[in-house]
């Protein structure tokens, strides 16, 4: 076609016919276009999502997804296909076992085309036009099996991109159902923290009546419920006027800043400790829903409210957001050795450590990995801590008697981050580089 002939109408027709796309019509009649597993693969990834994720991450209903894949929804709605997809490549990446290192490359691969076939299958100019909860836990999906592939970028696009379309719907509102808030919630674990304190205000108006009943569907959902209402309680604990210090983004020059204080700083390690534990109140969510777990169990002996994956999620939690704001006090010229607050001391960060590097080794490699790459990160920036407080103590020949107990702590670091998904993950690099820029 010569240019000039790109004027004629008739032209801009043919070319509007030639870029139709099977996504634009009908469906294909061969479901092969769309499927790259077969559907025994599926079912083998569903089940190690529910086995290994599902307390953790209680974004789909079991028993409902099995029943929408005997129904075979995956051939005719799009959407469905994207999220099933994306869930496989979720299960393929972030809970991989030790005696499953050895196909880690492999699993990459095939999480990387299963992703490819998600997108594809949402490619549309009106994408998220009408938003619904498949969507928002297909891109939730993706940001977290993104994570884990360690494309940073990419997998904050897609958290930001369910977080809107949860907003779209109003699934940050008060009065949206619980159990709409429970997928909604799982999304804002990725967000800023000032974004949890008005997520975890909604979650916990939500009437008592609901908690005991809309979201009771079994007791691992019960469970994995009270597992993230801790874990929201956590991060609303920090203070939002201290976020911009905590992030080192309060002023270019941080000595003049004077917004974290030694009595705010205090407060906020009391909250975190305190939000870290069960609740006294028998009318807070988490205490009814507890109660109901035992009631449900009562037959058994030794019943857990919680499972172990989810106190190691909680208490990893704990330490690392403990250690970012004793970084800020460390940044902000707060610690002192002589503190009458032990947690404004530079030998508080040795406690801190100590207590997540026994929680990480005590739980074992399986129940670490599922929680995938994310946990080993929040364990780096607190062996980063140890540095921070390590260079501290070489400026400071007040505190240079902790230096051995800091370089000691860094060697159990190091061989933990070595050991860790056998050490497919650059953190063992990063933290020995910034030991060997203290010495």
């Amino acid at each position: 076609m010569a240019l000039a002939d790109r004027n004629h109408p008739g032209d801009w027709r043919r070319l509007e016919d030639m870029s139709a796309t099977p996504r634009d019509t009908e469906p294909p009649a061969d479901p092969s276009f769309y499927m790259t597993l077969d559907e025994a693969e599926v079912m083998s990834w569903v089940e190690v999502f529910f086995d290994r994720l599902y307390s953790t991450v209680p974004v789909v209903d079991r028993a409902e997804l099995g029943r929408d894949l005997m129904a075979q929804r995956h051939q005719h709605d799009v959407q469905f296909r994207a999220m099933i997809y994306s869930l496989c490549a979720f299960a393929m990446m972030q809970p991989v076992h030790e005696n499953e290192l050895g196909f880690i490359s492999s699993r990459e691969s095939r999480a990387k085309q299963l992703l490819h076939s998600a997108a594809r299958a949402r490619a549309s100019y009106d994408f998220a036009e009408n938003p619904n909860l498949v969507i928002i836990i297909t891109s939730f999906f993706m940001f977290a099996t993104l994570f884990n592939l360690r494309m940073q970028n990419s997998s904050w696009i897609q958290l930001r991109e369910a977080v809107e379309c949860g907003r779209l719907i109003g699934l940050h509102r008060p009065e949206s159902s619980v159990a709409l808030q429970r997928n909604h919630y799982i999304s804002f674990t990725g967000q800023p923290l000032q974004d949890l304190h008005n997520y975890h205000v909604s979650l916990r108006a939500a009437s008592v009546k609901e908690l005991s009943g809309v979201v009771i569907f079994d007791t691992r959902m019960a469970s994995a419920t009270v597992g993230l209402l801790r874990l929201s309680k956590l991060c609303s604990a920090v203070d939002e006027r201290v976020i911009s210090c905590w992030n080192s983004s309060c002023s270019s020059g941080r000595q003049a800043c004077t917004k974290v204080t030694i009595e705010q700083a205090v407060q906020v390690f009391n909250s975190i400790e305190s939000a870290a534990a069960p609740s006294e109140d028998p009318n807070d969510p988490e205490n009814i829903l507890s109660a109901r777990i035992l009631e449900d169990r009562a037959a058994h002996e030794g019943v857990e409210i919680l499972t172990q994956g989810q106190v190691i999620d909680i208490s990893i939690l704990r330490f690392w957001l403990t250690t970012r704001l004793w970084v800020s006090c460390l940044t902000h010229d707060l610690l002192d050795e002589t503190s009458p607050h032990e947690n404004l001391r530079p030998s508080y960060m040795v406690h801190i450590a100590r207590q997540a590097l026994d929680i990480a080794n005590i739980c074992g490699e399986d129940r670490l990995a599922t929680h995938g790459i994310g946990i080993i990160e929040r364990i780096y920036d607190i062996g980063m801590g140890v540095i921070m407080a390590l260079q501290h103590c070489v400026a400071d020949p007040a505190s240079a008697p902790l230096i051995p107990d800091f370089e000691q702590l860094l060697q159990r670091f190091f061989q933990f981050l070595r050991a860790t998904r056998g050490g497919n993950h650059p953190f063992y690099q990063a933290l020995k580089k910034a030991f060997d820029s203290v010495q």
